[in-house]
C-alpha cells in the first residue's frame, strides 16, 4: 500500500488485522511528520516488530540519531534516478533481513 497522506495510513493502519512486512516513511511528510507517524504506528501492537525504513532527502545528523534511537534504518534519497534501483534493494534487503530473523 502506498498513501500519500500520513493521516490516511495511520487511520488503515490502526484498523489493520495483517502486519506490513515494511514500512517506509519520509521524515518531511503533510500533517504528521514521519517520526511522528512512526511513533504512533508503533504503539499499536500489531507493527511493534514491523521493519522501519526513514527514506529521506535530509542527512542531518539530528535525524541519523533519531532514527536510530528509534531502533529503525535512515537512507538519504538518491540524488539521481540511476540511483534509485540500488536504494530500492537495500530497502528490500532490510525487509528481508528482519522478517528472516
Amino acid at each position: 500500500m502506498a498513501f500519500r497522506d500520513p493521516v490516511d495510513a495511520l487511520l488503515v493502519c490502526s484498523h489493520s488485522d495483517t502486519p506490513p512486512d515494511l514500512i517506509v516513511l519520509d521524515i518531511n511528510m503533510p500533517r504528521i511528520g514521519g517520526l511522528e507517524l512512526l511513533a504512533k504506528l508503533r504503539t499499536i501492537p500489531l507493527f511493534k516488530d514491523v521493519p522501519f525504513v526513514l527514506f529521506t532527502s535530509s542527512s542531518r545528523q539530528k535525524y541519523k540519531d533519531d532514527a536510530a534511537a528509534l531502533g529503525v534504518t535512515h537512507m538519504v534519497k538518491p540524488l539521481s534516478y540511476d540511483e534509485y534501483p540500488v536504494a530500492a534493494r537495500r530497502i528490500l534487503e532490510i525487509a528481508t533481513r528482519r522478517n528472516n530473523s
